[in-house]
Formats: C-alpha cells, sequence, structure tokens
C-alpha cells in the first residue's frame, strides 16, 4: 500500500528529501505523494517529506481555491525556483501531485515541470462495475434461488472478495481521475445489512454479515483515501430467496406491501449504516415487465425515493432513464415529485448497451430518443451517459479521439459526466489468458490498462494531451517505443466502433464485437446456426450510424453517394487502409531491440489481432455485397468475387485464430458457455459454402 511508502518517506533524511508545504495531509494527499516519490526515485532523487511552515519548500501546497478553480481543479505554477500548487479541494490537490509524478516521470525531472491549470469537465465519471454476488449477469431466474450466475461471473467471487484486488482497481481509478464507483447488483442489502424489520432475509451468520460489514467499510475506506465516491445501485422489484423463505411471496415483480415496506427500510437503513456510500440508483424493468409506465415509476416514489427521504442524511438519487413500456412523461413527473434533499441524476444508455460505436445518439433502452431532456428542458435534475461496453471483453482498446470527439457531440449543459463499464464483464479475475511468462499482471483490468486511462483521463479533461498518453506507453514499454504504439491503438481500436456502427445493436447479446457475433436478432435476419455473423445476415442488417449505408441499401441507391456517407465499398477501404499502417507499425515494434517481452508480446498480437479482424471486415463486406448483386442479377461472375472475397476472409480469421490462440484459451462468456475466435472458423468457412450453393433469386 502507499501509505506506508509516505510513512517511510517521511522518516527519511531531510538533506536527500524532496519537501511538499502542507498541514497535516489528508489520506488522498499522501495516496499522491506516495506516486510522487516514486516517480522521484525513478530520477535518482531522494524521498518526499511533507513539512509544515518551512520556508524554502520544493513545493508548496495550498487548498481552498474553490472559487477559482472549481471542484478538483488545481493549478501548478513554477516561481521563484518552487513549484506553487493551488487547488480547490483536497481530491484536486491530489490530481495536482498525481499530474506532477507524471510530469517527473515523462520529463526526467522536478525541475522540469511544466505550469498546468486543469478544471474538470464533468463532475462524475464513474465506473460501472456489476458484482458477482445477486449477479444480473446471467439473468436472475425464479428457479435458481441460489442466485448464482454462470462461470463467467462466479470465476470473479474470490477476487472481488480480496482487497488488495480493490486496492489496485481504486489506484489506477485516481491516477486515471475517475472518481466514482458504482457498484451493481440485483439485490445489494442482504450482503450489507440485517434488515431490522424483516432480520430473516438476510441468511448470513452474525459472524458472517459482521465479516461482509468490515470488508465494505474497508473497501469504502480505500476509495474515500483516493477521492472515490461509492454509488450503489439494484434494479428494483426483487428480494432475497432468504426473504421469501421466511415471508413469503416471490422473488421478483411482488408488488404486495410487504415488499414495499421491505424496500423502503432496506434503502434507509443501508444509508444510515453506511455513511461512505454517496449514491443510491434505481432502473425501471426487469422486474416490473407487466406494470405501467406510471406504475413503475409511482412504486419507485413509494419506495426507493421514500428510503431515501428517510435516511439521516441527504445522497444523490440516479434514477435509470425509461427502459422499454416506459414512457419519458412518466419519469419526467417522477423526477419532479421526488423531493428530496440531494441531488438528483438520469442515467440514459447511449446507443443502448454498445456504446462503442458511434459517437452519435441513435438509441437508447427506451427504443427510441425522446424528450426527457427537452420540451423543455428540465430544471429539477440532470443527466448522464452511460457507455456501455459489451463488445471488448478479451482484446485491448483505447482511442482517445473517440471520447473527445463523445465529448463534444454529446456533452451538453444538462450533462454531467459518464459511466463506463460492462453488465457482461467483469474487470476482476483474468479468466482469458493462458499461463504464460508474458502475463505480467494480475487482474484483468490491468491487461485493459488503456481503456481506464483513454476513458478517465480525456472525460476529466478532453484537452490533455496526447504526450501524458505517451508517457504512459513509455513506463511500461520504452520511451521509443510510445509514440508508435498510442499511434498503433488508436488505428485498431477503430475496428470495434466502425463494426458495431455498421451493424445496429440493441441489448446486450445482440453484439459482441471482438467476436464478430451476435447472440440474439437485433435489426436484421437471424438464423440462429452460429454466434458469428454470417454473409447473409450482414447483407440484411440495417446500420446504426444513418452516416453508414447498409448493403441493402446501397444496392437499391447505387454507388453514388453524397459527402459524408459512406457506402460499404469505402468502409472496406478504410478498414485495409488501417489495418495495412497498423501491421506496419507491429512489425516496427517488433523490430526494435532489445526485442518486445512481457505485456508487450501481448499488446502487439492484440493489435494484429484487430487489423486481421478489420480485414475480415473488409472481405466480408465485399464478398457480401458481390454475393447480393449474384443473386439480384445471375452474373456469375459476381458469385465467384463473392466466393474469392469470403476465402480472403477466412484466411484472415484463420490469421486471427492463430494469433489468439497462442494467449487466449476459450473463455467464459455471458451469453455463451465458452467464446474462441478458433471455435468459430467452420461458422467463417459456411459463409463461402453459401456463396458457391447461391441461387439467383429473379
Amino acid at each position: 500500500m502507499l501509505a506506508p511508502l509516505v510513512a517511510l518517506a517521511l522518516s527519511g533524511p531531510a538533506s536527500a528529501a524532496t519537501t511538499v508545504a502542507i498541514d497535516d495531509p489528508s489520506a488522498p494527499i499522501r495516496f499522491a505523494l506516495g506516486h510522487l516519490e516514486q516517480a522521484l526515485a525513478g530520477t535518482g532523487a531522494g524521498p518526499v517529506r511533507a513539512v509544515a511552515g518551512t520556508a524554502n519548500p520544493d513545493i508548496h501546497l495550498t487548498i481552498g481555491d474553490a472559487a477559482a478553480l472549481g471542484p478538483e481543479g488545481y493549478r501548478v505554477r513554477r516561481q521563484a525556483g518552487a513549484l506553487t500548487i493551488s487547488a480547490g479541494d483536497e481530491v484536486g490537490a491530489m490530481y495536482a501531485l498525481l499530474d506532477v509524478a507524471e510530469q517527473v516521470g515523462g520529463r526526467g525531472s522536478l525541475a522540469k515541470v511544466a505550469d498546468a491549470e486543469v478544471r474538470r469537465r464533468f463532475p462524475v465519471r464513474a465506473v460501472k462495475y456489476n458484482l458477482p454476488w445477486s449477479p444480473y449477469r446471467p439473468s436472475y431466474q425464479n428457479s435458481d434461488p441460489a442466485w448464482v450466475g454462470g462461470p463467467a461471473v462466479t470465476g470473479h467471487l474470490e477476487t472481488c472478495r480480496d482487497l488488495a484486488y480493490w486496492q489496485k482497481f481504486l489506484d489506477q481509478m485516481a491516477e486515471n481521475r475517475l472518481n466514482t464507483l458504482s457498484l451493481w447488483n440485483f439485490h445489494p442489502f442482504t450482503h450489507m445489512i440485517r434488515p431490522t424489520g424483516f432480520p430473516k432475509a438476510c441468511a448470513l451468520s452474525d459472524a458472517e454479515l459482521a465479516d461482509w460489514q468490515r470488508f465494505w467499510h474497508a473497501l469504502f475506506a480505500m476509495a474515500s483515501d483516493r477521492g472515490v465516491k461509492i454509488w450503489l445501485f439494484n434494479w428494483n422489484i426483487y428480494v432475497s430467496p432468504a426473504f421469501v423463505a421466511a415471508y413469503g411471496g416471490s422473488f421478483a415483480n411482488d408488488r404486495s406491501e410487504q415488499v414495499k415496506t421491505y424496500t423502503r427500510d432496506c434503502v434507509t437503513q443501508l444509508i444510515d449504516e453506511y455513511p461512505e456510500i454517496d449514491g443510491f440508483g434505481i432502473a425501471v424493468g426487469e422486474g416490473m415487465r407487466d406494470m405501467s409506465s406510471r406504475e413503475r415509476e409511482q412504486w419507485i416514489l413509494d419506495t426507493v425515493v421514500a428510503g431515501l427521504r428517510a435516511a439521516k442524511r441527504p445522497v444523490t438519487f440516479i434514477h435509470r432513464a425509461p427502459f422499454e413500456g416506459s414512457t419519458a412523461a412518466d419519469f419526467r413527473w417522477a423526477m419532479e415529485q421526488a423531493d428530496l434533499p440531494g441531488p438528483k441524476l438520469a442515467e440514459i444508455k447511449f446507443n443502448w448497451s454498445h456504446g462503442h460505436s458511434t459517437p452519435y445518439l441513435q438509441v437508447t433502452h427506451s427504443l427510441k430518443i425522446d424528450g426527457m431532456l427537452a420540451d423543455p428542458e428540465p430544471t429539477d435534475f440532470r443527466a448522464l451517459w452511460t457507455v456501455r461496453n459489451e463488445d471488448i471483453f478479451i482484446l485491448r482498446w483505447g482511442d482517445p479521439d473517440f471520447v473527445r470527439s463523445h465529448i463534444a457531440t454529446n456533452g451538453g449543459k444538462l450533462i454531467d459526466g459518464y459511466f463506463i463499464g460492462s453488465e457482461g464483464y467483469i474487470p476482476a479475475a483474468d479468466q482469458s489468458h493462458v499461463p504464460s511468462d508474458h502475463k505480467t499482471w494480475d487482474y484483468a483490468f490491468e491487461k485493459q490498462w488503456l481503456f481506464y486511462t483513454t476513458w478517465g483521463r480525456v472525460l476529466h479533461d478532453p484537452a490533455v494531451k496526447d504526450e501524458r498518453l505517451v508517457w504512459a506507453f513509455a513506463r511500461r514499454y520504452g520511451a521509443e517505443r510510445a509514440p508508435d504504439l498510442l499511434a498503433a491503438w488508436r488505428l485498431a481500436s477503430k475496428v470495434p466502433l466502425r463494426i458495431a456502427s455498421f451493424y445496429a445493436a440493441t441489448w446486450d447479446y445482440t453484439l459482441y464485437t471482438e467476436g464478430f457475433a451476435a447472440f440474439a436478432a437485433s435489426h436484421g435476419p437471424y438464423d440462429g446456426s452460429s454466434p458469428l455473423i454470417s454473409v447473409d445476415e450482414l447483407i440484411g442488417h440495417a446500420t446504426l450510424d444513418p452516416a453508414y449505408r447498409s448493403i441493402t441499401d446501397h444496392l437499391a441507391r447505387g454507388a453514388d453517394a453524397p459527402a459524408g456517407i459512406i457506402t460499404p465499398p469505402m468502409l472496406a477501404a478504410e478498414c485495409d487502409r488501417d489495418a495495412q499502417t497498423l501491421l506496419a507499425l507491429v512489425g516496427k515494434q517488433r523490430a526494435i531491440a532489445p526485442a518486445a517481452s512481457g505485456a508487450l508480446l501481448c499488446e502487439l498480437d492484440d493489435l494484429a489481432t484487430w487489423a486481421h479482424l478489420g480485414t475480415y471486415f473488409a472481405e466480408k463486406l465485399r464478398g457480401a455485397e458481390a454475393l447480393a448483386r449474384f443473386r439480384a442479377s445471375g452474373d456469375t461472375a459476381q458469385q465467384q468475387e463473392a466466393i474469392k472475397r469470403l476465402e480472403r476472409a477466412a484466411e484472415h480469421w484463420r490469421a486471427l485464430s492463430t494469433i489468439t490462440a497462442a494467449h487466449y484459451h476459450p473463455t467464459p462468456h455471458v451469453a455463451a458457455d465458452r467464446f474462441s475466435w478458433s471455435e468459430y472458423l467452420p461458422a467463417v468457412e459456411r459463409d463461402i459454402t453459401t456463396a458457391r450453393e447461391a441461387k439467383p433469386t429473379r
């Protein structure tokens, strides 16, 4: 832990120390001082000492300039050879010291630290984290009273009870300026409290519950020490299996007064017993499917809102935006009725479950873009986007340009921030990677470091310079490699964005982009023969981004397209061009001495995998277009073109299967028993058979 590191530093010899003038540093500041000491140690400098009242400190830190800098804001200036840091609050001071530490590592010394002034772009920069107990995925079934998920969930139970894991996860949140940890499951209460009016709803013994409570308080304290707030989310009308056994009723959608009382009292007791919790969220859906829109909202007012109002202190109330069967009008009515002392926020799924697609809003969970934030604009609540990731679980990803574009397009005056995270992926145990000498990380989120770095740093400050991301690569793999690695990841990360923008999806299982798979139907034909998106499914599918033309629309409209429209041939050309550049960058990295080792080997192969997947997509688009043309015209030259293109696509699938098999074994997936690219090869080859056996339809 870093706090002991700082404690040791404070006892170091004064003559060798870097002094920071501050009275009684708080836990977030001690956390950042530990990072500064580590950075300075890398330059050969001595320890860091926090001192009060020194006349000539190396760094002078003042806190409380919130009026000028805002919450979490800071300014770094060099004056008379020393650094002066002004911060709006303690979290801003922590971020300032982390900034200085980062500059020391990137520029080489404390003397080279440049001036900086940063005000947060959004007050909420949240990680959506689905817990493995009372799990949402796989979906809860009444026939499963143990509330146990499949291996994609149960494989994380031990890790998620390990505070050493959470320390590392929270460390990276703070480093990446992610300031809210939101914890989601169906029914959080009975792992945290023994409900006073319904004590048998908690199946844990007193000793077991006390152990859980120690865990929660320790986790929440670690979060606070890093400037991270805690929000809890549940879905709605669900109770514990133990509640049903003791008090009757049903596990889900029990609208009895008993369950209303139970829910309301649990909310109040939870907030009162856990002063560290800063927010509570609720959804309209799942357990409310046979209720009207107004009935759903009234239930939330009678239970969650009433429970929050009865608590001893205010917290943030987060109401997830309307799902199918609910209306914006009823949602806004409920938010107006929710007379609460704390802030009120609406959470909206951006492009439903597949936010890593187009940065332009096309669909929410209500199946439409409605007047929830307009006609007129609300004055009693603000909104948060959720950019879900149900598409990239195994491979790495990070494109700062996409995040910047997203913010520029969607970060309007009513938006208080973003959630990033998954429903079907828990970033705890690394379930995908085979045992290997180059596996230098312990946990899945550490492998996915670029995802959190990209989202966190750009959400905090969209103007953050690319050099900060270059430095992140340099810390891992050396300065010579770093610029080209960032360039390579920019190109690689566009592959899933293009696929998900072209292939319109809705809920979680309708697209799994890195596998080029769909486990359920959405906006086009779905034959169910394999999760792999077949050539026929690609031909008949709608696009998500209206700037993309579907294959069917392209054939109907012809090759000419107005400015801003991307036809399938144009999209294929873009994918090919970027893949070639990407593979050249990977080759350049492999030629650098000393040879790549450790995690870099895996990163380079992930890059190559994305390149081959991009080219697979390009060739499949061409093959699909040619096949559709043959069926419409009977031109056998088009059939031969389709066969040729689909054979080339298969070559790239074989290549990516070979690469990924060296790193990843078949991995548990929430929508299937296991996933691996090589297991889809028969479905890839079936596309070729489809083209060979095709007949004209005219």
